[in-house]
């Protein structure tokens, strides 16, 4: 009986691959998710997804302004609350005078939880941090109750983002100074992992930094950390203009592990990038190559202008990428009125997000907005409109202030809604290009002394569990020879001997098992050990092919044909031999061309198409 493997294909294709950009239907309603924590203003800053899925976001909620308190909402993989953390998915948490407001967050790798942003202690403002339990308790044996408080000098001091070190180390990067004169300056304060200051950082685990001594406004207003340890943030710093007035710089700075400006980075440590009219650093990430990239928010003219968004990237010495858009420029408008941008992603394959809010209908209603762009800077067209998407929730204010990428690779973003004289937290979850757990660069069979050798490096790992070894000598039925635990890091090497290879044709590929038992497939790799396996028997021309491909057979008579993708699976099949094989459905890529013999041999070609 002839196998129908054509529905199967579309069937399996229609499941996995949506529109990239598209709206996730199987999340909360559409997509979308409003929640209304207990106050008139409800505002999220922070999106986390945990190792099991579930997605946490931060922020605040308060009645009025100048009122406030840390505010966490934890959700199930569907977009419903969590019953499990807090009172009924909901943690909010006072404990300063009447003014607590988190504005980041970072997940440990033991499931605690912490949240960063400022508290008013009734007479200044103060750094603060708050540790919560993986139920959404405030863990006792972080500083005292739970909460860290850092006051410098008696300053405006607020804490606009927590990182958390390699070392388990705190970071918390903001401002802090003289609000009253006008004197601000970019404040960092480190913290072992219980909560106490780090006194080797900067003096008593604290650190201040006044660009060119300039006596005017500057804030930290996002971090990254390199791979060497360094500290990198971006910000703004206020100087004078061409007018005679002062306008916004966006500034990009390079700290030692120890607190101290990077002298090796730009001028004395800072980049200042000059670009349009007050330009600011909202959100950094260093690439695995060691370019940084900024998004951040400028204006073409001073007067009457409309931000934009702005994608900045830099060599890892502080110098413009030329490689990169314009001379390391991008700007981006999506309406003639203000584009306001919140956070920045980089995916696996090097294609960047920026996320964020955008004035639309003359700007009297606003929306989440995402634009995607290749690795080099351009659009993205294969993604949304043009690149682009805006999502609206309520035909009201939508804002866009964070964004992150799941293990399955879909979109979060997440910020806040006006739902009537309310505000809500708002959270949308999109489709995206299927996305392996692990960024694969290299996978090698190679044969020495009758044993085969499997060597593979991995870039990124994405809570990957572990590699299942599996070897077939058809294509088509796997078998399991070996398991190696993933050591979640990036830049990984491996290595698998196989000692007892078949004789004949072996075939080795790589499942690749994630920590909620998701998984996906490496290429196929071939190695044939000592065949006796009349090879020659079969010709298969032109290789590589284009539009058909031709079988000649010579002394044989196969009882069927089948042709393997390199994930394994069957995409064509004939119950006879065949002279020919049409391929303009077939993608570009690697094949397996096998006959089966009717006393059970099989032989295999390779077949490579270049449609």
């Amino acid at each position: 009986m002839k196998r129908n493997y054509t529905l199967l294909f579309l069937f399996v294709a229609s499941t996995l691959f949506a529109q990239p950009g598209s709206l996730d239907n199987t999340f909360g309603q559409s997509g979308k998710v409003m929640t209304d924590i207990s106050q008139l203003f409800n505002f999220g800053y922070k999106l986390l997804v945990q190792p099991d899925g579930k997605i946490i976001q931060i922020g605040f909620s308060a009645p009025a302004q100048f009122y406030g308190n840390f505010s966490i909402v934890r959700y199930d993989t569907n977009g419903s609350l969590d019953s499990t953390f807090g009172i009924n998915g909901i943690v909010e948490t006072f404990f300063g005078s009447d003014e607590d407001v988190a504005f980041s967050g970072t997940l440990q790798p033991d499931g605690k939880i912490i949240a960063a942003g400022y508290s008013w202690n009734g007479t200044t403002y103060d750094f603060a941090m708050v540790r919560y339990t993986v139920d959404g308790f405030r863990d006792m044996n972080f500083g005292v109750n739970g909460v860290v408080t850092t006051d410098f000098a008696n300053n405006y001091d607020k804490a606009n983002q927590v990182i958390l070190q390699a070392d388990g180390k705190i970071l918390l990067v903001g401002v802090s100074g003289d609000q009253s004169s006008i004197d601000l300056d970019l404040a960092f304060a480190r913290y072992d992992s219980n909560g106490s200051p780090d006194n080797n950082f900067g003096t008593n685990g604290k650190t201040l930094i006044d660009i060119d001594a300039s006596k005017r406004w500057q804030s930290a207003r996002a971090v990254t950390l390199q791979s060497d340890g360094k500290i990198v943030i971006t910000g703004f710093t206020d100087l004078p203009n061409r007018n005679g007035s002062y306008t916004n710089v966006l500034i990009t700075t390079r700290l030692n592990s120890n607190g101290v400006l990077d002298k090796g980075f730009g001028i004395n440590g800072t980049v200042k990038s000059e670009i349009g009219e007050d330009a600011v650093g909202i959100s950094i990430k260093t690439q695995s190559d060691g370019k940084l990239l900024v998004l951040a928010s400028s204006k073409a003219v001073k007067i009457g202008g409309y931000e934009d968004f702005v994608l900045v990237r830099y060599l890892s010495n502080g110098m413009l990428d030329s490689s990169f858009g314009q001379n390391g420029i991008v700007i981006t408008t999506f309406d003639n009125t203000d584009d306001i941008p919140g956070d920045l992603l980089i995916q696996p394959d090097g294609k960047i997000i920026a996320v964020g809010t955008v004035a639309v209908n003359n700007g009297s209603t606003l929306d989440f907005v995402m634009a995607r762009y290749k690795p080099d800077g351009s659009p993205d067209n294969t993604f949304g409109n043009g690149g682009k998407i805006k999502t609206d929730f309520a035909g009201s204010w939508d804002f866009g202030t964070s964004a992150t990428l799941q293990k399955d690779g879909k979109i979060l973003i997440g910020g806040y809604s006006r739902n009537g004289n309310d505000y809500n937290f708002a959270l949308a979850r999109y489709n995206n290009d299927s996305s392996l757990p692990v960024k694969l660069l290299s996978f090698e069979a190679r044969l020495i002394e009758s044993k085969v050798q499997l060597n593979w490096k991995t870039e990124l790992e994405i809570n990957n569990d572990y590699f299942e070894i599996q070897r077939s000598s058809n294509g088509v039925e796997w078998s399991k020879i070996g398991l190696i635990k993933s050591n979640n890091n990036v830049n990984n090497s491996y290595s698998f001997t196989d000692s007892s290879p078949w004789t004949g044709v072996n075939l080795y590929r790589l499942k690749m098992v994630d920590t909620d038992r998701t998984f996906a497939f490496s290429g196929i790799r071939e190695i044939i050990l000592n065949s006796n396996l009349p090879l020659d028997l079969v010709e298969v021309f032109p290789n590589p092919a284009h539009e058909k491909l031709n079988i000649k057979i010579n002394n044989c008579s196969p009882k069927s044909v089948e042709l393997v993708d390199q994930s394994g699976r069957t995409v064509y099949f004939s119950d006879k031999y065949v002279e020919s094989i049409d391929l303009g459905n077939f993608t570009a890529g690697h094949y397996m061309l096998l006959f089966i013999q009717n006393d059970g041999s099989h032989i295999s070609k390779k077949v490579v198409i270049q449609n």
